[in-house]
């Protein structure tokens, strides 16, 4: 039931009405559990019904926060793991248990038992974080008692605790940020230096506590899972709170980065061999975000970083390497190129030769992240990188004709596309009717985006080129407008797209009758395949 509960909370968050109606009144029974009963899993459903609570209701969960002594079970629950549970953890548990399964089966008892007992406190750190990101004003009450918990906890013997405290302590900096911030995230401006500092209390809490236990679970911690929320909760915070995250961090970011593109944590080098395979691809997927993410956010004050990693990421393109990880290297390549496009200037001749070298490959998702590295390439390095254009070309039509999936072709087809825009004097006359021909496309639509630039640039630029496409040209605009949920649109490349037809059909008469054309078309399609009320 307590499951079915939190279930129905997540789904209907946004409706505080139907919460308030159907959830309040569950609140006193599951209090009852989490503070009287000794059933591990019966508590542990208690602090979910209430984080999930906490997270749909925000501040408006203050009253039971308060009344229900909440931050202070939890923080009771954390330490009492610790304290109470210290020798008997020394004597039944082998320090080299490095899974929850490994600890539990280390310890004599009931296995169930066990799991709720270490759940149980798992989920009491993950809810401390929830209540601290929803009611800040009444966790700041209890910040060094948090603090003091989690300072334990975040070694503790259980890896699902461990990955718990990350999570938690990325929650505390953002609750931390609200309340010295008039109960808000503060914008940031991407790229350094930075222009707006926190608080520095919070950032003082960010850099000496936060980012120092980061940086030691990521080189110390025995399971690479537990690894992975770490870099997940370091990027959630980037991405939440900008530059000023990591400016005074970034040569331990390189040190980190290059042992774990090394296998040199602990989790790489403590893994038996058949687990190295799989645990290096999970790291390095969960690095890849982080990397990108930072690369996103700093734009080219990434490039001091990316210089001391290069030589250690690009290892990892090399063919005899593991598939997934060439996939997941040609990945960050092509959007670090993309997002801090100085890389370019230093790196990109060098990996213009990677990425052609995969032409032998017979892994399609190789192929089309190479096709997507070559594309963001071509287009940051602009002049710098138009000598290599025809290599790139021949390339991308090969690809684009021998491709057996229409994912990696799209991909070969929007690299096209940026090519086209950068060097429009370049481009083989072909082109446009090969982006024609594979237009809207289905494999990875999203790409539709980068076909709408592509036209947009030339009906601007140079409508020669698209003379004898203009139909096709302006249905894929519309398409791509009125299709912005299927091909996943971001608001500010769909209002530009928006904004630029309607300019067209106010300001050129030939555009004018072909856009009303198909405007009146479109509309006689949706109203003969609209459905029936009963239907809706």
């Amino acid at each position: 039931q307590m499951c079915i509960r939190d279930r129905l909370i997540s789904a209907i968050k946004d409706r505080k009405d139907l919460i308030q109606s159907l959830f309040i009144p569950c609140v006193e029974p599951v209090y009852a559990n989490l503070k009287n009963t000794d059933d591990w899993e019966l508590k542990e459903g208690a602090f979910t019904f209430f984080y999930h609570l906490a997270a749909a209701l925000g501040e408006d969960f203050t009253l039971i926060l308060t009344q229900c002594n909440l931050l202070e079970l939890c923080i009771q629950d954390i330490t009492a793991e610790i304290s109470t549970q210290k020798q008997k953890n020394e004597e039944e548990f082998s320090i080299g248990s490095d899974t929850d399964e490994e600890a539990n089966g280390a310890k004599g008892g009931s296995s169930r038992q066990n799991n709720g007992f270490l759940d149980e406190k798992a989920t009491a750190v993950h809810a401390l974080g929830e209540f601290a990101l929803a009611c800040p004003t009444v966790t700041a009450q209890y910040f060094d008692k948090a603090c003091s918990a989690l300072d334990q906890a975040y070694i503790f013997y259980y890896d699902s605790v461990r990955s718990e405290v990350a999570i938690c302590y990325k929650n505390l900096v953002k609750s931390l940020t609200k309340l010295t911030s008039n109960g808000v995230i503060p914008t940031y401006a991407k790229g350094l230096p930075v222009t707006q500092r926190l608080n520095p209390k919070v950032e003082e809490f960010l850099k000496e506590d936060v980012l120092a236990k980061y940086f030691d679970r990521i080189k110390q911690d025995e399971v690479p899972e537990v690894v992975g929320i770490v870099l997940e909760s370091f990027k959630e915070l980037v991405e939440a709170l900008g530059p000023v995250v990591v400016d005074n961090v970034l040569d331990q970011i390189a040190e980190v980065t290059n042992m774990l593109l090394q296998g040199e944590t602990l989790c790489q080098t403590y893994a038996s061999d058949e687990e190295d395979m799989e645990s290096d691809t999970l790291i390095l997927q969960h690095l890849s975000e982080f990397l990108v993410a930072l690369s996103k956010t700093l734009q080219d004050g990434f490039v001091p970083v990316f210089q001391k990693i290069y030589l250690n990421l690009k290892r990892h393109t090399n063919q005899k390497r593991d598939p997934e990880e060439i996939i997941i290297a040609y990945m960050i390549f092509a959007e670090v190129f993309h997002y801090s496009p100085s890389t370019v200037h230093l790196y990109g001749k060098e990996m213009i030769e990677s990425g052609l070298g995969t032409k032998t490959l017979s892994d399609e998702e190789i192929t089309r992240n190479a096709c997507v590295m070559l594309g963001n390439i071509a287009s940051s390095g602009k002049e710098a990188m138009l000598q290599n254009h025809q290599q790139i070309y021949g390339y991308l039509a090969h690809v684009i004709q021998n491709s057996q999936e229409l994912p990696t072709k799209d991909n070969a087809i929007a690299a096209v596309c940026k090519l086209g825009w950068t060097a429009p004097k370049q481009m083989p006359q072909e082109i446009v009717q090969v982006v024609v021909n594979n237009s809207p496309l289905q494999g990875d639509p999203q790409e539709n985006q980068t076909v709408a630039q592509f036209i947009i640039f030339f009906l601007t630029n140079d409508t020669a080129v698209l003379q004898a496409h203009l139909q096709w040209a302006l249905a894929m605009l519309i398409d791509v407008i009125l299709n912005q949920k299927k091909y996943q649109i971001q608001p500010e490349p769909h209002s530009q797209f928006v904004q630029f037809v309607k300019n067209l059909a106010t300001q050129n008469p030939s555009f004018q009758a072909i856009l009303q054309d198909l405007i009146g078309r479109l509309s006689a399609c949706l109203l003969y395949t609209s459905p029936s009320p009963r239907d809706s």
